[in-house]
């Protein structure tokens, strides 16, 4: 999955589905920023900054200005129905926990795109000259 995401918000969920499932949880705790989605590694900008709480994702990704944001190794066996209940920028159903941002590009594969990841994020980074 990669995501160009701006946003200012310090709480809420950037992809939920109707459970308890969710990508990108925005906030300040030691928790994970992600729920049923395996052990995922967040790359930021290119970078793979280590995130693996909350507090950590919301300062990579809270910035107000354009964030490329990469996610690899992700998990969604436990989501159901992902393709008809997937919400972007809240949970899918209820709008609850939403973020407010802008969200300029959306990729989803349903494979695994480790070995182009690379590639995939230069080419979005050459459009939007991001970093």
């Amino acid at each position: 999955m990669y995501v160009v995401v701006e946003t200012n918000d310090t709480s809420g969920i950037m992809f939920g589905c109707a459970g308890s499932e969710y990508i990108g949880y925005l906030g300040t705790s030691t928790n994970r920023p992600d729920s049923e989605f395996g052990t995922p590694t967040y790359y930021v900008d290119g970078v793979d900054n280590s995130i693996t709480t909350r507090t950590a994702f919301t300062t990579y990704v809270k910035t107000g200005v354009p964030v490329l944001l990469g996610i690899q190794n992700g998990d969604t066996q436990l989501w159901g129905d992902f393709q008809s209940t997937l919400g972007i920028g809240s949970y899918a159903l209820n709008n609850s926990l939403s973020v407010n941002g802008k969200y300029s590009e959306i990729i989803i594969y349903d494979s695994d795109q480790s070995s182009a990841r690379t590639d995939i994020e230069d080419n979005i980074n050459t459009f939007y000259s991001i970093y």
